[in-house]
């Protein structure tokens, strides 16, 4: 930019918000940071084409047409701005790809909080979104990291539970259930069922079941999200086809269990004392 053109700018508030982004620290912002920053910058690059287009004289009609050439890259740019800040930001990587083990057996989880988080962020995409909080935004989602906890343990339970369904199919079969009674080894193989599926992988599958029926709109939303990459935007999809094939397996297993149950006059109770 030459001198003319930065000293018709001290007019307007943009001359300022330039002057932070050739500091040397604005040259070093977080993702966040940049993407606030963009949104700014755009939001004075209108007040400034606003002011000078209420100037009649031909320097200000230069600038004018210089402003809204400077506006229309900007506004192109600025989906790329919040791609990297969705894709890059430490926390939303710590979110998409390390998973807490624990999380998912742990008393409180607020999934439409998370939700509400990631809205944010995705809403973001939108020069006009409000978007102050969005640092305490973030540090939530990084350290919450829900959708890489559930997507880590439906793709494990899409892959163990239709193994293990094969192997206890002729297992279960060979039960004897004379005349419907239960056997003592019955017994102990519903105790079974119900302390390692009804009390510890049924619980995980219900958080499972409700991250993927609340955040569908949004997962779905950035699949079709042309500034999004294409990896990330296929990343997507296979973790929508690995819910599908956990419910899958899910029901195999469940059918299973229910048949042996049935036939031995069972139900998924609570071992006695």
């Amino acid at each position: 930019m030459n001198l003319t053109r930065f000293y018709q700018l001290q007019q307007c508030e943009l001359g300022n918000v330039v002057a932070q982004r050739n500091t040397a620290l604005g040259k070093v912002q977080h993702l966040s940071q940049r993407l606030i920053y963009e949104q700014h910058l755009l939001a004075a690059l209108t007040d400034c084409m606003n002011f000078v287009r209420s100037k009649k004289d031909e320097d200000h009609q230069e600038l004018l047409a210089t402003l809204n050439a400077w506006h229309s890259l900007k506004q192109q740019a600025y989906p790329l701005h919040w791609a990297n800040m969705l894709l890059l930001s430490d926390e939303t990587r710590a979110a998409f790809n390390r998973p807490r083990a624990d999380l998912l057996y742990g008393e409180q989880i607020d999934i439409a909080g998370q939700l509400a988080l990631f809205k944010q962020l995705s809403d973001a995409a939108t020069p006009s979104a409000r978007i102050e909080n969005l640092e305490v935004t973030l540090q939530a989602i990084g350290v919450t990291r829900l959708p890489a906890s559930v997507w880590q343990a439906q793709q494990y339970l899409a892959t163990v539970l239709p193994d293990l369904t094969q192997q206890l199919d002729p297992a279960l079969a060979a039960v004897a259930c004379p005349d419907g009674s239960a056997s003592e080894q019955a017994n102990i193989l519903r105790n079974v069922f119900y302390l390692f599926f009804i009390e510890r992988i049924q619980p995980v599958g219900g958080r499972i079941n409700d991250f993927n029926y609340q955040f569908e709109a949004l997962l779905s939303s950035w699949q079709n999200a042309a500034s999004l990459p294409q990896p990330f935007r296929k990343f997507m999809q296979q973790q929508q086809a690995y819910f599908v094939s956990y419910q899958q397996a899910v029901q195999a297993h469940v059918k299973l269990w229910q048949r042996f149950l049935s036939r031995c006059h069972l139900s998924p109770t609570a071992p006695r004392g």
